[in-house]
């Protein structure tokens, strides 16, 4: 199955709260089972939320999107 996840799935899955998500988003992610996407929208709302001090994920806004590539989220 794909999914396009919005910007709190995506902020969840970075900040390791996957136990925010629905049970069966959070057992897909842990296994690898299906595809994920993000939007360029979501990014920018990620930058803009840590910008303003709403979101720590404790990296430079810069690199959300490596880091999202880098766990295979999108």
């Amino acid at each position: 199955m794909k999914y396009l996840l919005d910007t709190h799935a995506v902020v969840w899955l970075l900040s390791s709260q996957t136990s925010k998500l629905p049970y069966h988003l959070a057992e897909s992610v842990s296994y690898c089972e299906d595809d994920f996407y993000v939007s360029e929208v979501s990014l920018l709302e990620i930058v803009q939320l840590q910008q303003g001090g709403r979101v720590d994920l404790n990296y430079r806004p810069s690199s959300v999107r490596d880091r999202i590539a880098a766990n295979s989220v999108g």
